[in-house]
């Protein structure tokens, strides 16, 4: 479920060249292909998605990055995995 005060005010900034808000239509493709969430990385602009495998991230990140291709904006993918170690010392 997405936060609905922080989440309305940041997708406000991420916009096309002619003012167009992107982010409903690149978080509606990335659920199309099967994402479990999406949203706003930290400030935005950056969106993320979530998936169980690297194949359905391969095809959520394609969805997303045609999606803002095809509206004029340019962007770069990252696929990772999720650390499941949580906060820990490193030596």
């Amino acid at each position: 479920e997405e936060d609905p005060i922080i989440t309305n005010i940041r997708s406000r900034f991420i916009k096309d060249g002619g003012g167009s808000s992107l982010y409903g239509p690149v978080i509606a493709a990335a659920r199309e292909k099967g994402a479990y969430g999406c949203s706003i990385c930290g400030s935005g602009p950056s969106i993320f998605a979530v998936s169980d495998s690297e194949e359905q991230a391969a095809a959520i990140s394609l969805a997303m990055s045609e999606t803002l291709r095809n509206r004029g904006t340019d962007c770069e993918t990252f696929i990772s995995t999720i650390n499941d170690l949580g906060a820990h010392e490193i030596d």
